[in-house]
């Protein structure tokens, strides 16, 4: 009987340690992207390779596959394709964490008008992602309704929009 309960014990802090390698570092590269772009602050160097067309468009499409990439597990989990959707997911819940760092890569500020509603839709799936019921072990029914309705939502309108600004960047260009 003892063993059973510390096997138990084992797996849930095994699964805790899992959701904690995601949301902490999440969290914090995060804030720090928030912060940094409410402070203004400006990295000379990123800066300066930022103003490239080049590197404007690599790190642009470098930051698109990343959230094509993401797509993976909705895609997974609609078709109901076969095998298992825990590496998928542990996955997407990696990507999705450090997905703010791609994002600096591609851009430091928060832009103007198109590209700010574009950029807190973005913020808005991530901080919803990374407070997901697991994360969080929130398992009251309305949180977990309700959350997965604001990340889904958050993530179809900033693939939208994502689509509006590569138009609208190609164009005018």
């Amino acid at each position: 009987m003892t063993s059973l309960i510390l096997r138990n014990r084992t797996v849930q802090q095994s699964s805790l340690n899992t959701e904690m390698l995601y949301l902490y570092p999440g969290l914090i590269l995060f804030t720090l992207y928030l912060t940094q772009g409410v402070i203004g602050f400006e990295w000379e160097l990123m800066a300066q390779l930022q103003q490239n067309t080049i590197y404007k468009q690599v790190s642009g499409f470098a930051f698109l596959a990343v959230i094509l990439w993401q797509w993976r597990l909705y895609r997974h989990r609609s078709l109901q394709l076969g095998g298992s959707v825990r590496d998928i997911l542990y996955s997407h819940r990696f990507y999705g964490a450090i997905s703010p760092l791609v994002l600096f890569a591609h851009s430091m500020t928060f832009g103007y008008a198109l590209q700010t509603i574009l950029l807190f839709s973005y913020l808005l799936t991530v901080i919803t992602g990374l407070l997901s019921p697991h994360a969080v072990k929130v398992r009251h029914k309305a949180y977990m309704q309700s959350w997965l309705v604001v990340h889904v939502v958050a993530a179809t309108l900033m693939m939208c929009l994502c689509g509006y600004h590569i138009y609208v960047v190609y164009w005018y260009s």
